[in-house]
């Protein structure tokens, strides 16, 4: 069962959590910590919002923003889908070299 969809309008602010599929880890190293970033950065260019705090765990992020013109599941999605194309090409490349 999903979750209650989340009621959205622009200034509205949102704590978002993000976990690994059953608790991976999401970050293997600073690279990985840096390119979420940098995909952050580049959602908040496509789609403006007001960062307020994040918090990068080994297994899991924490996101407080505030929406101005999109919805919280259109950021995510754009930035989760970006990271997970990244992270997949990155796990399979090292999987092809062993």
């Amino acid at each position: 069962m999903g979750r209650k969809k989340r009621i959205w309008y622009p200034g509205a602010k949102y704590h978002i959590t993000s976990r690994g599929i059953r608790r991976t880890t999401l970050f293997h190293n600073e690279e990985d910590r840096l390119e979420y970033l940098r995909l952050l950065e580049e959602t908040m260019m496509l789609m403006p919002f007001f960062l307020h705090t994040y918090c990068l765990m080994t297994n899991h992020i924490h996101l407080q923003l505030e929406t101005l013109n999109h919805s919280t599941g259109d950021i995510i999605k754009y930035l989760h889908t970006k990271y997970a194309k990244y992270f997949n090409q990155k796990i399979s490349l090292l999987w092809t070299c062993v």
